[in-house]
């Protein structure tokens, strides 16, 4: 656990991993990340705990100039590997912001899961409980975390997302257009689906009391 481990950097924790953040406007300013990093190696040492280099990398977001001037970031005098996309609680993110290797991955994560579905379907299962296995098996991994994604898909992105959804219903109901299988399953379309649940989150998280 590292729960009393602190930073003087933002830093977010969860169980063994952690990920610290440093804002920068101006290029000239000098950076605390070389610091933060020697703090916590000295933290991992003092807890009797070994950092694992091989996971310990640096990503860069919304850079506009040239990394030149950027020191080269390391712990114990091994060079961190500077990435262009991480995982951060099962969100992907890239460096310049964009989700598209977010939707590679849960469209690769769900479209795996559909062999269970085809499985189920060959083996006779009633039409309520497919759906049923699409609702709690599939489609949650569609929609982990929405909130911080949905309005900013492209049409592209949002029907990569949907097709997903256009072939789970393709196999419970293989005879009808996925409009028909639709209304038939009693589903939305998924962009409708994260609509209304962003829609609840903002509700529920910011919404000011009258």
């Amino acid at each position: 656990m590292v729960n009393d481990l602190r930073s003087h950097l933002c830093m977010f924790k969860y169980v063994d991993d952690c990920t610290i953040v440093e804002v920068a406007s101006v290029s000239s300013e000098p950076s605390a990340l070389q610091d933060e990093l020697g703090r916590i190696n000295k933290w991992t040492i003092d807890n009797n705990i070994k950092l694992n280099i091989s996971k310990t990398s640096v990503r860069y977001l919304f850079l506009k100039e040239p990394r030149d001037y950027l020191e080269p970031l390391s712990v114990n005098n091994q060079p961190l590997e500077t990435v262009e996309h991480i995982k951060l609680l099962g969100i992907q993110l890239s460096s310049d912001l964009k989700w598209a290797s977010h939707i590679n991955y849960i469209c690769t994560k769900s479209s795996k899961r559909l062999y269970a579905l085809q499985i189920l379907k060959r083996s006779g299962v009633p039409t309520n409980d497919l759906r049923k296995m699409y609702c709690y098996f599939i489609r949650p991994v569609l929609e982990y975390d929405c909130p911080v994604w949905h309005s900013l898909l492209t049409c592209k992105l949002t029907s990569q997302v949907e097709d997903i959804q256009r072939r789970s219903v393709k196999i419970i109901h293989p005879y009808l257009s996925y409009n028909k299988d639709l209304a038939s399953l009693k589903l939305p379309m998924l962009s409708e689906r994260r609509e209304s649940l962003c829609k609840s989150f903002y509700k529920t998280n910011f919404s000011s009391d009258s």
